[in-house]
């Protein structure tokens, strides 16, 4: 089976997702598509992390994006449209992830038009995670660098326990630099801290 990648443009404006889903429409119109599946990851930009303690007593699917929902709308506010959110336990813990519906709605219709079956949608940070999960033994955190923003997953005792999307403006590189930075200064001020 063939495996092929596809890159697209983001989009400028994060509140129409046609426009999101016109990189996907105009890079899957200048290649030569084949019924397939399609797995695709979507920017941190577009998404909303959240990562709670695991639950024994939560056991179903609903029950999970039920849980997360709440903690959502406690970090973020009422959403403006409704959210598309997906649940993954990472060890010990339950990183969820909500995105726009309608920008899950568009990204699969584009699919469905070019005779693609998706399969998954996934934030970027989560499938690095998951890729690297044994790689970040040891580490206090892992950084997933995207063209415009760079999500930070703070890694305590093995576990993803946080996680955070910041916007790079400018020269992308310079910007990185200067986010880790200032990451390395917070993070040194909360290991100095005694904890109780």
């Amino acid at each position: 089976m063939a495996s092929r990648s596809v890159r697209c443009a983001s989009a400028e404006t994060t509140s129409e997702n046609a426009a999101r889903a016109q990189g996907l429409i105009e890079a899957l119109a200048s290649a030569d598509t084949q019924r397939g599946d399609a797995r695709v990851l979507i920017s941190s930009r577009l998404t909303r992390f959240v990562v709670l303690a695991a639950n024994p007593e939560i056991g179903t699917e609903q029950e999970q994006r039920t849980y997360a929902a709440v903690a959502l709308r406690r970090r973020f506010g009422e959403p403006n449209e409704e959210w598309n959110i997906c649940t993954t336990e990472l060890d010990g813990k339950l990183v969820a992830a909500a995105v726009n519906q309608s920008l899950v709605d568009a990204l699969s219709e584009v699919l469905t038009q070019h005779r693609l079956r998706p399969v998954s949608m996934r934030p970027i940070a989560v499938a690095a995670y998951n890729a690297m999960r044994t790689q970040v033994r040891g580490v206090n955190r892992l950084v997933v660098a995207e063209p415009d923003c760079a999500t930070i997953m703070r890694i305590e005792q093995n576990h993803c326990s946080n996680i955070q999307v910041h916007a790079l403006r400018g020269d992308a590189n310079i910007a990185l630099e200067q986010l880790l930075h200032r990451d390395d200064n917070l993070l040194g001020s909360a290991l100095a801290r005694p904890r109780n």
